[in-house]
């Protein structure tokens, strides 16, 4: 399996995550609800323009994936993820971005709450992404791609469950 490069990725990202009109974020918008979390950077920017500096300075944004308004969270997380291809050795903050934050990874509540509001598109992007982002990295973080992709099939297989009843 060959490596996926930014340009790759970016086309990759698009194709599921550009097809709903983009959401409003104006310089007023209160993204957040908890004041530790810092996201003033993001503001007026579209996911495609963020950039490693701007997550940096937004300290938390993966940390704070359930401190921020959701629709917020998921409208700038492409943007997050072409953003760890700026900088060396930064991939974990792509997979934290969508690890629930639990012991072992385990899924809880809001992980629940979040990912149902990506659609089944986006969700297979996900994955593909994942899948092909997993190759050059050392042990550890391909377990935790795995997991990470485990948990992302079997939330549509959850829904498709509900779905069937």
């Amino acid at each position: 399996m060959n490596k996926l490069t930014a340009p790759e990725a970016k086309i990759l990202l698009s194709k599921t995550f550009l097809q709903e009109p983009l959401p409003p974020i104006p310089a007023d918008a209160d993204l957040f609800h908890d004041t530790i979390y810092d996201f003033r950077g993001f503001k007026n920017k579209l996911w495609s323009e963020l950039t490693f500096q701007d997550i940096e300075e937004s300290w938390g944004f993966c940390s704070g994936k359930y401190h921020v308004d959701d629709k917020y969270y998921l409208y700038y997380l492409p943007g997050l993820l072409l953003a760890t291809f700026d900088v060396p050795d930064s991939y974990p903050l792509a997979l934290h971005a969508l690890l629930p934050h639990s012991n072992n990874f385990r899924i809880n509540t809001q992980w629940k709450v979040l990912i149902e509001k990506l659609n089944d598109g986006q969700i297979n992007t996900l994955i593909e992404f994942f899948t092909k982002c997993k190759t050059d990295f050392v042990h550890a973080k391909i377990m935790e791609t795995d997991i990470l992709i485990d948990l992302l099939r079997g939330s549509i297989v959850e829904r498709m469950g509900r779905q069937m009843k």
